[in-house]
């Protein structure tokens, strides 16, 4: 899987292949992707739909391509999501 997105960075990126980094970045993407369980939880404020195209835009983009979408409409409140709630204050 690795060697797959290796060659697509190096498709869309040939200088990453020469210089090497063709399977760095996309061990990258998928170490980021990987960890991603660790803090987006199913009943959380954000879904995987909703960060499907952040993680896109980061990799493609780097930070200065993200835009900021509302968030999927969810059953809990933020006040009521366990994970938010953690993280506050």
């Amino acid at each position: 899987m690795v060697a797959a997105f290796a060659e697509a960075i190096a498709q869309a990126r040939p200088e990453l292949r020469d210089a090497a980094l063709d399977k760095p970045l996309a061990m990258l993407l998928f170490g980021m992707m990987n960890w991603m369980f660790t803090w987006l939880k199913p009943r959380g404020a954000l879904t995987h739909a909703d960060m499907a195209p952040v993680v896109a835009d980061l990799f493609f983009g780097g930070l200065g391509a993200i835009r900021a979408a509302a968030p999927s409409p969810r059953p809990l409140s933020r006040r009521d999501d366990p994970v938010i709630a953690e993280y506050q204050p």
